[in-house]
């Protein structure tokens, strides 16, 4: 087997226990919100997949394939929680969810989310700071 196809091997067993491939061809090899059938991607639809520290879900339902550029999209709506729910940290998960129209489930993530970056010191976009009792969002360059 040559390197390049350990790689891929190797990723596939990695980030999604086997089941991208099964993924692609459940969607029918396209974009599962456009349609599109290049440059595809297999998206966690919780975002904790590639790179997350904590327990990777591959089942079949958390994964959806995506092209390169709803994938783009995905992820950059998620940065747009992240910050949201940083700035809204001191009301309940509830009200926040109601606040943004998402599950409070999905914002109790975002949190837990939030927190592991902040500890982990995995974040180099936004940062959430303790200010007067208040956790509010910076952007990196506000930091310095």
């Amino acid at each position: 087997m040559n390197d390049k196809l350990y790689l891929k091997k190797w990723r596939e067993d990695r980030w999604y226990n086997g089941n991208r491939e099964l993924a692609i061809q459940r969607d029918g090899s396209k974009c599962v919100k456009c349609g599109k059938t290049s440059s595809l991607d297999v998206h966690h639809k919780d975002f904790m997949g590639r790179g997350y520290t904590g327990k990777i879900n591959n089942d079949l339902t958390n994964l959806e394939t995506l092209c390169d550029g709803c994938h783009r999209k995905a992820h950059a709506k998620r940065e747009r929680y992240l910050l949201k729910v940083a700035g809204l940290w001191d009301k309940s998960n509830r009200e926040v969810g109601r606040q943004l129209k998402i599950s409070h489930t999905l914002v109790g993530e975002i949190k837990k989310e939030l927190l592991s970056k902040i500890l982990t010191g995995n974040d180099p976009f936004y940062m959430v700071r303790r200010t007067d009792g208040v956790y509010r969002a910076n952007k990196a360059e506000e930091r310095e």
